[in-house]
């Protein structure tokens, strides 16, 4: 102010009028408003996690690894891309037997996980190589898993129809044409996860565990214990696969005590050893590999 009070009067005045002015123009629906937009804020992501380090990778296969936090939760996925078409391959066995008994033996590159339910047997449909070891069933699960030259997909057992070479049914489907499929509850189990993704330009293999559950960790892998329990809820695993993998379609495997997932490169392996053993196995291999 300057001190003469006319003239402190009229510059009052003149940044009262300013001031209006502003108001007026900047008033959503008035004349010649002025459309101020606020800045779009991304929703806050259900997992929250770090960015993914690289651990192997040959001939467009990459396996990532990448910590994870939810709700008082922490621990560590492991997930491997297979730049699409890729191929896919079910490992059958009529009976429950050691992981490492259904993988590959050649120096890859190739990643494998742990595959369906099971009881006395698989629980649900396996095709493999164009033999149906079990048919389909509703206790096996919403999903099957199906791959054939035309590409993969995951989809509801009642679409299921014979024709592709491999097939795998399981409990249950995570995410459809880009959508979370599980419901969202307060108090669901926890547990180790794992999972099969088709995405957009990719096939991914995911095994997920608290780090309460690496009982053991080496430069070729880890050893998971105490599985149940400790992990992710169903829908938050779900949640992970879309926000972090982009994934369009997903199935649920047989995770907690049965998780577990080998990737094989030449001249290196890495290895998520699990708690039990399975009866069937998915395993992917790039496009360039036989």
């Amino acid at each position: 102010m300057t001190g003469d009070p006319m003239t402190d009067r009229s510059a009052t005045g003149a940044l009262v009028g300013t001031g209006l002015l502003v108001l007026v123009l900047c008033w959503p629906g008035a004349p010649g408003a002025v459309e101020v937009s606020a800045a779009p804020v991304a929703p806050e992501r259900t997992v929250q996690v770090d960015a993914p380090q690289v651990i192997l990778q040959g001939e467009g296969l990459v396996l990532e690894q990448q910590a994870w936090r939810f709700q008082g939760q922490a621990g560590t996925a492991w997930r491997v891309r297979v730049p699409l078409p890729g191929a896919a391959r079910v490992q059958a066995s009529e009976e429950v037997v050691a992981f490492t008994e259904l993988l590959p033996t050649d120096d890859g590159p190739w990643a494998a996980i742990n595959g369906g339910f099971y009881e006395d047997g698989a629980m649900g449909l396996v095709v493999s190589d164009g033999v149906e070891h079990t048919g389909l069933s509703r206790r096996g699960g919403s999903g099957v898993f199906a791959w054939s030259p035309a590409g993969p997909q995951v989809l509801h057992r009642d679409r299921w129809a014979a024709g592709p070479p491999q097939a795998l049914q399981s409990i249950d489907r995570l995410v459809d044409a880009g959508r979370n499929l599980v419901k969202a509850r307060e108090g669901a189990p926890l547990a180790a996860r794992s999972a099969v993704v088709v995405g957009s330009d990719a096939l991914w293999l995911v095994a997920l565990a608290g780090h309460d559950s690496i009982a053991g960790l080496w430069v070729d892998g880890v050893q998971l214990r105490g599985t149940s329990g400790r992990g992710l809820p169903l829908w938050a695993f779900a949640d992970y696969l879309v926000d972090e993998l982009g994934a369009v379609q997903a199935l649920n495997l047989d995770g907690a005590i049965s998780t577990q997932l080998a990737v094989q490169v030449p001249g290196q392996r890495f290895a998520v050893r699990g708690e039990a053993g399975t009866i069937n196995a998915v395993v992917l291999r790039p496009p360039s590999s036989p």
